[in-house]
Formats: structure tokens, C-alpha cells, sequence
């Protein structure tokens, strides 16, 4: 008979040694020892090693293998024993169990936070070993950069203070976990900077690491800056009349429409470099990336409207009609509107890729906003009042005089601010998104298109003019 000697169930570290060598004792069937026997161990599961893997059993019948070291996934590990086939007897297994060992990674979900003020956000933490074990109930520190912009709690709950950026630490013993936290607001409107941009700045993304892409139509090329700095950092050869531009999600790609070479192109950001471009055949115009990242959405002066998928490039194309030069996502429904500047609004079913909706609005419409909550949409005017809709039904909720001759107009990140430039009038008009009263009058040469940074604080607007305004 064959039985463990050793103590078998051990715990130990993945990818450390037992304390006790596995040993089996050989006896007969008396009980009384066999001694000059060899054992062969082998590792059974668990992917761990023996430095010795065959020993004799000495005068009092154990055979003793060499240290055990167990494998690097926590969980069962097991040895097999076995004696000579001519012993005719059953071979016998050892346990081991292989726990985690100490915090090597701390992984937060999400990674980037951005809330209103007063709104919270729980974070998830998952903390690991140095070969990818996750540890069971880990102690765990959170800790604010700024608690005047955001706070955390024991627990992990996050909650916005004031519009700002900060970040939390996450630790477990010497690791630590990150989460970028921006707590969304709008620009003060004290601070105007104007910096000095050529070819007719016209179309401007800004992505959510603070990448600045300005369209100069004159140039073929994309200028860049590079928040929060405030001067040129680089440029972008693109095709012809550069007229809009949007980034991914994530901010490694952006996608210019080529007005004036029929052709979208795609820009690798590291790089500044456009990779491909996509024929589409027609003076393309308006470009809005979905929500996640998946889609491009891009309007012609045709009247089609191209939904292109950001994996591979390819496209599938509806007609709506006359010449679309706006475009936005209802963030609470899969709805997406696009205005005609001979004065229809279309409303298309993103879900089944249809036009659901249509209504005559007049005059010229242009750039389109949709309020947070989706109950609103925007509409500038360039030969008419700002329109406000019901976004579910296309009714008319009102119209604002005050801003009327609109062309680009944005929601500033929060909500509350309505930007909209009028190149006819040469100015930029902030208005109370509630109210629609006007807050403040930014003056000077022909403003067109407007986009806000990550945290909404910073309003950068391009002007035909020859720069490009920074609004703090």
C-alpha cells in the first residue's frame, strides 16, 4: 500500500514553494515499511515544478520528492505518486492550494470620470498579483488630487464639487490605480485669447486629451494645438477645403470631410499624420462620430447622408435632400437630426437607419444642438430666428429673435450656455440655454464654427478672420 506521509492540503504564495516536501510512505500490508522503493512524482495540474521528481523510500518506507514549487494561477494544485507497476499498488495524490500574492495592480472601471456638479460616480476596482491573480476583499485607499473639485469616499464613491480636473488614487499596499476625474462646466467669458491661424480658420474639434483640430480652408490642412496652451503645435496635411473634422471617443482618430476632394479623410493623431482617405464622390460637409466611436456620420452637399464604420471604412448611404449642413445625436434616443439650408429638418431612426420624420422649418438652417436631457433641439438660422423644438416631435417650442442669423452654434458641457456665431454680424452670441437671454457678446471679424474642451471651461471658436478664439 502506498499512503501520504507528508501533509497534504497546503497552503502556499503562487509561484513559491510548499513548507512541507510531498513525502508518501510505502508498507505492506501488515503496515510494516518498504524500504529501496522508487516513487515518481509528477506535477497532475496547477503547472508547477519539482526539483526532484523520483525518490526511494528509505528504512521506514517514505519517499521524500524534491521542494515544491507551486504554479502561478491561484487555485488547486496536484502531485501524483506512483510506485512501480510491479508493487501493484494505486497511485496516491497530493494537494496544494496556490493563493494570491501581494497587490502588484490596481485596475479601476471607469478610468475617466466626467460628471456635472453634485452628480457621483462608484468606481469598481479589481486588484491583482504580480501574475494577474485577482486578491479576494484587498485593502484599499481613495484620495482625492483636489477635493475642491471632487471627492471620494472609504468606499469609492466619487462626487463632483466644482467644474475643474483632477484625478483619484486608488492604492493597495505599494500599487496604485488612477482615475481621470473632470467635474463639467462652462467657460467664464473673462479670458478671450486670440491666436493667429491662417487659410480662413472654418471647422474645430476638440478631443477629450485636449487635442485642438482646426480646419484652415485656404490650406488644405488641419492646424493643432494643444490645450492648454494657447499658440500652434503642429498641422495636418488634408485635402481640399477642409470644412469639418471630429474626433473618435477614445482620441487617436479624427475624420475630416475633404469638401472641395470629395473625400473623408482619416488622421492618425500621434502622428498628425492622414492615413486613407475615403471616396464618397461629392462635396462632403458635416462629420459626427456616434457615442461610441463606432460610426461616422457625414453629410453631403447632395443631400445624402453617409454612415461610415470606423473598423473598416466601408459605408452605407440614405438621401434626405438639398444641401446638409447640420447634424447632431439626441443623447437619449438613437435619433439623429440633420438640417437642410433650403429649410427641412430631418429626423433619422439611427436604429434602423431610416428617415422617421421630416418637417419645413424656413429659412436657412445650419448648425443643430440637442439639450442634455434630449427634449430640445436647437437650430441656428442664418437668415432667421433661433429655433427651439420639441427634439421628440419637431413642434416649435419657441423662437429667439435675439439670436437671430445664426450659423455654427454649441452647447457648452454642461448645458446651460448656448454658443452661437453669426458671421453676418461679426459676432458670437452666449446665451442662457434656459432663458435664452443674452449673457455676453464676443465681437470681432467672421466667427463660424464653436467646440468646447473635455471639461466645457474652455470655448474655442475659429474665425475667417485669420485666428482663433480661446474662451475661459
Amino acid at each position: 500500500m502506498v499512503a501520504v506521509a507528508s501533509t497534504t492540503g497546503e497552503t502556499a504564495t503562487v509561484g513559491t514553494s510548499v513548507t512541507n516536501a510531498p513525502a508518501v510512505r510505502v508498507a505492506t500490508a501488515s503496515g510494516g515499511p518498504v524500504a529501496g522503493m522508487t516513487i515518481t512524482f509528477s506535477v497532475a495540474s496547477g503547472g508547477g515544478t519539482l526539483s526532484a521528481t523520483s525518490a526511494v523510500t528509505d528504512p521506514s518506507g517514505v519517499a521524500t520528492a524534491g521542494s515544491w514549487t507551486l504554479g502561478t494561477t491561484a487555485g488547486q494544485n496536484t502531485l501524483t505518486a506512483t510506485a512501480p507497476s510491479t508493487a501493484n499498488v494505486s497511485p496516491v495524490t497530493i494537494t496544494a492550494t496556490g493563493t494570491p500574492g501581494s497587490a502588484s495592480t490596481v485596475t479601476v472601471t471607469p478610468a475617466t470620470v466626467a460628471l456635472l456638479p453634485a452628480a457621483t460616480q462608484q468606481l469598481a476596482v479589481v486588484v491583482a498579483d504580480q501574475y494577474s491573480n485577482a486578491i479576494a476583499s484587498p485593502t484599499l485607499s481613495y484620495t482625492s488630487g483636489s477635493g475642491s473639485i471632487a471627492t471620494v469616499s472609504t468606499s469609492g464613491l466619487v462626487t463632483a464639487v466644482a467644474p475643474g480636473t483632477t484625478s483619484v488614487v486608488v492604492a493597495s499596499g505599494t500599487a496604485t490605480g488612477h482615475v481621470a476625474v473632470t467635474v463639467i462646466g462652462h467657460p467664464a467669458g473673462s479670458a478671450i485669447v486670440n491666436a493667429t491661424e491662417g487659410g480662413r480658420p472654418f471647422a474645430v474639434a476638440v478631443s477629450g486629451s485636449g487635442v485642438v483640430y482646426v480646419g484652415e480652408q485656404d490650406n488644405a490642412a488641419l492646424g493643432r494645438f494643444d490645450l492648454p496652451a494657447t499658440a500652434v503645435s503642429g498641422s495636418v496635411a488634408v485635402g481640399n477645403d477642409p470644412t469639418d473634422v471630429a474626433f473618435l471617443p477614445d482620441g487617436s482618430k479624427a475624420f475630416v470631410t475633404n469638401q472641395g476632394s470629395n473625400t473623408v479623410g482619416v488622421i492618425d493623431v500621434a502622428t498628425n499624420t492622414q492615413t486613407t482617405t475615403i471616396p464618397i464622390g461629392e462635396p462632403v460637409l458635416r462629420v459626427l462620430s456616434s457615442n461610441d466611436g463606432s460610426k461616422m456620420y457625414v453629410t453631403t452637399a447632395m443631400g445624402h447622408l453617409f454612415i461610415i464604420n470606423t473598423s473598416d471604412n466601408s459605408f452605407t448611404s440614405l438621401t434626405l435632400g438639398g444641401t446638409l449642413n447640420g447634424l447632431a445625436l439626441n443623447p437619449a434616443t438613437s435619433v439623429l437630426y440633420a438640417s437642410s439650408t433650403t429649410g427641412t429638418l430631418y429626423e433619422v431612426d439611427l436604429s434602423t437607419n431610416s428617415v422617421t420624420d421630416s418637417v419645413t422649418f424656413g429659412g436657412r438652417p445650419q448648425d443643430l444642438a440637442v439639450s442634455p436631457d434630449g427634449s430640445k433641439l436647437f437650430v441656428a438660422n442664418e437668415t432667421g430666428d433661433l429655433g427651439v423644438l420639441n427634439a421628440n416631435t419637431l413642434a416649435s417650442i419657441t423662437s429667439v429673435s435675439a439670436a437671430a442669423d445664426g450659423f455654427g452654434m454649441a452647447l457648452t458641457r454642461d448645458g446651460t450656455q448656448l454658443y452661437v456665431t453669426r458671421p453676418s454680424h461679426g459676432d458670437v452670441l452666449v446665451l442662457d440655454a434656459t432663458t435664452y437671454a443674452v449673457l455676453q457678446t464676443i465681437s470681432g471679424g467672421t466667427p463660424r464654427r464653436v467646440a468646447f474642451d473635455r471639461s466645457g471651461l474652455t470655448g474655442v471658436i475659429t474665425n475667417e478672420a485669420g485666428y482663433v478664439s480661446f474662451v475661459r
